[in-house]
């Protein structure tokens, strides 16, 4: 029992670990959860419903419109989310945005409520993130909370990946998440 219990403890620091943030203890609380400022503002601006609709399958792109993205391009790239079906999410502290990274081997990772991780992969057009595995914690907001197993469940399903700028669009369906390339020093995971 106690060996289970263990190994449960190490998943849990190895996965809180996975948000490409500091280790530093002083820090890691802030990561935690949004400040209480930013949740009252997060929840008096939700984000429009995400559809519950199955996921139908997005077309590959037509001759002429393919992406352009490369596993190798995204790698070492980190992106913040700015607008759930063009709704702007409200402005968050660095260390707890809701965040997209590639890291080496094309793994994805970053965090929503939850920190997540998985093994992606980028084939016309479409991301898929396979073994996807996250924290369990409670959101404290209602809006990233609704938003997290859809987030999850296009990453697992696929969705079409385009980019425009320093723009990111992760579309399926009739939701579309647009993620900021984040510049900032000590982005790349």
């Amino acid at each position: 029992m106690r060996t289970h219990l263990f190994l449960v403890l190490a998943l849990i620091l190895l996965l809180a670990g996975c948000g490409g943030g500091t280790t530093d203890p002083q820090t890691t609380s802030a990561k935690t959860a949004p400040v209480p400022a930013q949740t009252a503002a997060l929840a008096e601006n939700a984000f429009p419903a995400m559809t519950d609709e199955p996921a139908a399958p997005e077309p590959a792109p037509a001759a002429g419109e393919e992406s352009g993205l490369t596993e190798e391009f995204l790698t070492h790239q980190r992106f913040v989310l700015s607008r759930v079906n063009e709704a702007e999410v409200p402005t968050f502290a660095e260390s707890v945005a809701p965040a997209l990274e590639f890291g080496v081997g094309f793994t994805v990772s970053g965090r929503v409520c939850n920190t997540f991780r998985g093994a992606g992969k980028l084939a016309d057009g479409r991301l898929t993130v396979r073994d996807l595995v996250s924290t369990k914690m409670a959101c404290p907001d209602s809006a990233l909370g609704e938003l997290e197993p859809r987030f999850f469940q296009m990453l697992e399903s696929g969705a079409h990946l385009s980019m425009d700028g320093a723009n990111l669009y992760l579309k399926q369906g009739d939701n579309t998440l647009v993620f900021t390339a984040d510049t900032s020093p000590g982005a790349v995971p």
